[in-house]
């Protein structure tokens, strides 16, 4: 049994430490003026940080979870080997004070140090200046993906710039949103040289939406690597994947894929209506799908439109825009789309039947639940499913 395998074990235990991590986070941080306000359980700390065996003569950065830094204390790492960067303002004021004393540093990145230096370059400079040289640090912890610019619901995405900053430290271990099929994601991590390993998280480690899907990754500067190493945080197996920027990670890390780029896919026939429900006229000469109804019936609804055409004089398969359902039907082409109804659309009547079969026989819909990245069925899902020949 490694350093990590005891000390998980013994944090099972040791309900004093956990409970007292927790209680402090909670007692003095705003999480409403946070910029990261997800606690995380020291355990799934322990898990996370077994990947890096950490070295007690290392320097770390520690990205908004105090967790973090509780736990690389607990495994002997001093700290003053240790940065924190708060991600809100009382918080930031009660460890400087509580352990600045002990040698620990504490840098201060809120909402409103966002707002005052948000041109990227400027804020990653206003970091990195009070960090440091980059390749003189560990970075470890948990990365925003939006911060919301004002009260209200607008919120701007600095996640991909936070992974690039991130990938600049000797090594890093940190937690991030599981948008595998993003354009960062693949760029910055997937095809990523020094990338080591990436962790789904198919245990949840946030109490957040249970269509919020995390991960975490392992990067090493000092090192090249012409494979990833993939797996969850439930199994004690993980699989060698080769870096490709076509390969498709699935939730069941066994069944990830390269998708082969020279053949059509669903899609290529995909398509979505522009008009939103509210906005159909319910009058006019257009059939709008506006819901498929029950899976138990060939039939859906429709509403009348005076404008909205999309795929009108196509056959199609018809899915919600929204979830995974079992609802898949035929359309007919004197029918169109409304935003939240997606069609694959064909030619003829003959090649909607056989697209119909091998969605239903292939169980596409359900199949594609282990690969997607949110609750919608956009073109990117269905760009991973290649088509047999002979459908079209």
């Amino acid at each position: 049994m490694n350093k990590f395998e005891q000390r998980i074990g013994e944090i099972d235990k040791d309900t004093k430490f956990r409970y007292y991590t927790k209680d402090l986070i909670r007692r003095h941080s705003d999480k409403k003026h946070s910029i990261l306000p997800y606690e995380i359980d020291v355990k799934d700390v322990y898990s996370i940080l077994k990947d890096l065996n950490i070295n007690e003569n290392e320097k770390y950065v520690v990205f908004f979870n105090f967790e973090f830094v509780a736990v690389l204390k607990k495994l002997g790492v001093s700290l003053n080997n240790i940065i924190f960067i708060s991600g809100e303002r009382k918080f930031y004021g009660f460890i400087r004070n509580s352990f600045g004393k002990f040698g620990l540093k504490t840098i201060l990145f809120d909402t409103k140090q966002y707002q005052k230096y948000k041109s990227r370059k400027k804020w990653k400079n206003y970091i990195m200046k009070k960090i440091g040289k980059p390749n003189d640090f560990i970075g470890v912890g948990n990365i925003p993906f939006t911060i919301n610019s004002t009260d209200s619901t607008n919120s701007k995405k600095i996640g991909n710039d936070f992974i690039k900053l991130m990938n600049q430290f000797k090594q890093s271990c940190y937690i991030l949103p599981a948008k595998f099929d993003s354009k960062s994601f693949k760029e910055e991590l997937i095809i990523n040289e020094n990338l080591k390993k990436i962790v789904y998280h198919k245990k949840s480690i946030f109490d957040i939406h249970e269509g919020v899907k995390t991960c975490h990754v392992v990067t090493d500067n000092t090192k090249r690597y012409e494979t990833l190493e993939y797996t969850d945080n439930i199994s004690s197996k993980s699989i060698s994947l080769k870096k490709d920027i076509n390969l498709i990670l699935s939730r069941e890390f066994k069944e990830s894929y390269i998708v082969d780029s020279t053949k059509l896919t669903l899609g290529s026939l995909w398509t979505r209506g522009n008009v939103n429900l509210n906005k159909i006229s319910k009058n006019g000469k257009y059939k709008v799908i506006t819901s498929l109804g029950s899976h138990k019936e060939e039939t859906f609804n429709f509403e009348y439109d005076d404008m909205e055409t999309t795929s009108l004089g196509k056959w199609k398969v018809i899915i919600p825009n929204l979830g995974g359902g079992r609802s898949t039907k035929i359309a007919g082409p004197e029918y169109s789309l409304s935003y939240s109804v997606i069609g694959f659309c064909v030619d003829t009547e003959e090649q909607v039947k056989k697209l119909y079969n091998f969605i239903i026989n292939n169980d596409i819909i359900k199949e594609t639940q282990k690969i997607k990245t949110s609750n919608a069925n956009t073109k990117t899902l269905f760009d991973k499913i290649t088509l047999p020949d002979g459908i079209i």
